[in-house]
């Protein structure tokens, strides 16, 4: 029984494989050794070709052909271009990150530069990092004026541009702006402000109250450094003087907020000269006008080349405390002191 099953699978193999059999057996092999068959290969495409050069759909393909073959050529060359040049931008930019990190600004600059020519796309992203780096390097100026480009004044409404140069760019202005500053100044300053949008950031507060100062609010100017002053030290000594002049009784709080501060800063940085003059200006706000004097005093001995300020200082000093004195309607000063102190001033400052 097994040999029978046997023998009905092999002839059904048989049977399957015939096909494969005769053209193995019957056609190929002898054709192999036939040179009619290799010739009948070659000869194959050629016949096809012409046959399709009768046809005119025929004739205009192959006369197509070489354009279509460059066209894909090109289309491959440019991808490949593009591809490479995508890669080597990507490298500069991580290159150029990597040198911002480690402080090493001119490969920075250099590597953000050649960002800036190869990929229009990154140029907005390569031209905000170069403005940081001149911004970090204390070059205002270049930096200024690539934040413009970013976030340009007047735009379209307000918030165009980027909103972060536009906070950059109020960082900057801020700085120097004053009630003398030119109205345009303060237009420019209060367009950034508004379009860099972050109203909860504490040097936005700060600007924002930089701006109020120079317009003359002075009630929503202390509203605003208020919000900044616990970031900002530096800002209690303004507060306490807008508070003075409001005729507020919590400047004096500040002013001893200011003292603590500006005192702690002077012993870090003794020959800063701005940190000191503010110093002395607290002290007489608080009345400790003789620590006052002797702060002054030590400033001119130690920029002697800066002496005229100081004993500037020192006059207006010496006339507030004359001013003071003359106040106290129940104790007011003799003759004597009265001369004394303006022959004081007028030694500090003959003007």
């Amino acid at each position: 029984m097994f040999l029978k099953a046997a023998k009905g699978i092999h002839r059904y193999y048989r049977k399957i494989s015939r096909p494969v059999r005769h053209w193995w057996e019957e056609w190929r092999w002898p054709d192999l050794l036939k040179l009619d068959f290799y010739l009948w290969w070659m000869r194959w495409p050629l016949e096809r070709i012409m046959d399709s050069w009768r046809l005119r759909r025929g004739r205009n393909f192959w006369m197509g052909l070489p354009a279509i073959i460059v066209g894909v050529v090109a289309i491959v060359m440019v991808a490949l271009v593009n591809v490479r040049k995508s890669e080597t931008t990507r490298d500069y930019w991580n290159g150029a990150t990597t040198a911002i990190a480690n402080q090493n600004y001119p490969l920075a600059l250099m590597l953000l530069q050649r960002v800036m020519e190869d990929s229009p796309a990154r140029q907005n992203d390569a031209r905000f990092e170069l403005a940081k780096i001149y911004d970090e390097r204390s070059e205002t100026a270049r930096a200024e004026a690539l934040y413009q480009l970013l976030a340009p004044f007047p735009g379209n409404g307000g918030g165009d541009g980027h909103p972060e140069a536009h906070r950059r760019l109020a960082m900057i202005i801020a700085e120097t702006i004053s009630g003398e500053s030119p109205q345009f100044d303060k237009d420019r300053l209060k367009y950034h402000l508004t379009a860099a949008r972050n109203t909860n950031d504490s040097e936005i507060q700060m600007a924002w109250g930089r701006f109020y100062v120079s317009t003359g609010d002075r009630e929503k100017a202390v509203t605003h450094l208020k919000r900044a002053a616990d970031d900002f030290k530096q800002l209690y000594a303004i507060i306490g003087e807008l508070q003075f002049s409001l005729k507020n009784a919590e400047h004096r709080a500040y002013f001893l907020k200011a003292e603590n501060y500006l005192y702690k800063e002077l012993a870090k940085t003794p020959e800063d000269q701005k940190i000191r003059i503010d110093y002395a200006r607290v002290l007489s706000y608080l009345g400790k006008y003789g620590e006052a004097e002797k702060v002054l005093q030590e400033g001119a001995e130690r920029h002697s080349e800066n002496k005229t300020l100081y004993n500037r200082y020192l006059s207006n000093l010496t006339m507030t405390v004359l001013e003071f004195r003359l106040a106290d309607t129940d104790n007011p000063p003799a003759i004597s002191e009265m001369l004394t102190r303006i022959r004081v001033a007028l030694e500090y400052n003959p003007n």
